[in-house]
């Protein structure tokens, strides 16, 4: 619902110049085909993960996705963290593995998952901001062809592959007028968020990307610990969370700093 939604408004919004879409050539398509896969499989795979998971552990394990990208962006462009936010890493990563360490809910299908997720997350954000500075292309576009070539595969697995469509149809609010309506606002801030999404890995880098992400954990954690009644609590796990968090929150107040100097400057000049 989601990639239709979006795509619907970027076809009816395509004149504006915000959402502009560029013509394509089959080799850009080509070129972009590997980051839609990875799109895929990043979303599949994070469902999966979250049958088996509970909200808090699933966001923390998603956390250590820093260490790839750390990697893949060293191997493509040369970028090593300063210190400081070296060490915010360290300590997401850190939380990550004290809190599985006291997960007493372990299952160890939804680990693999979610480790799969990670995987993929880091392997399409590099490759969107590899598409995007090799094919130039506006990041209305790369969304559109995302979606466009998504679209069908995901509506093959998820009628196909799971029990959401049978799920739905039985659900018994499915025709409440107040329940549609907010369900398409919530579809529709897909198409926000995603291009928010492709913006930021544009303009900043993958890690950036990844490392923001965190700081929407913060409330998606705090809430899923009590929110969804499936977390068995004890110290260890939390204070893995809360070590996770804590490296979430230190590394976007030390990039923040860091930018703060150079924004102030050129107000001034």
């Amino acid at each position: 619902l989601q990639l239709f939604i979006s795509l619907v408004l970027l076809q009816v919004l395509r004149k504006n110049p915000l959402v502009r879409r560029d013509q394509t050539t089959a080799e850009q398509r080509r070129n972009a085909t590997p980051m839609m896969l990875f799109w895929i499989a990043y979303v599949v795979s994070g469902v999966y993960a979250l049958q088996h998971l509970n909200v808090p552990m699933f966001n923390v394990i998603r956390r250590t996705s820093v260490l790839p990208v750390l990697v893949g962006e060293y191997l493509i462009y040369n970028r090593v963290p300063s210190l400081p936010s070296g060490g915010a890493i360290a300590l997401m990563v850190a939380g990550a593995w004290v809190a599985g360490i006291g997960d007493m809910d372990y299952n160890a299908l939804g680990y693999f998952w979610a480790v799969v997720c990670v995987i993929c997350t880091c392997a399409y954000l590099l490759l969107l901001k590899r598409v995007k500075e090799s094919s130039g292309l506006s990041d209305a576009t790369l969304l559109w062809l995302n979606n466009m070539y998504s679209f069908p595969l995901m509506l093959l697995w998820t009628c196909g592959g799971t029990n959401e469509c049978v799920d739905v149809w039985s659900y018994p609010r499915l025709s409440e007028p107040s329940f549609i309506g907010f369900l398409l606002v919530s579809a529709s801030q897909a198409l926000l968020l995603n291009l928010a999404i492709y913006r930021c890995t544009a303009v900043n880098s993958a890690l950036a990307t990844t490392i923001v992400g965190n700081v929407k954990d913060v409330l998606l954690t705090t809430v899923g610990l009590f929110l969804f009644g499936d977390v068995t609590f004890n110290r260890t796990n939390l204070a893995g969370l809360g070590l996770g968090l804590a490296g979430g929150i230190s590394y976007s107040v030390i990039n923040l700093m860091k930018r703060m100097p150079k924004t102030t400057s050129k107000a001034t000049n």
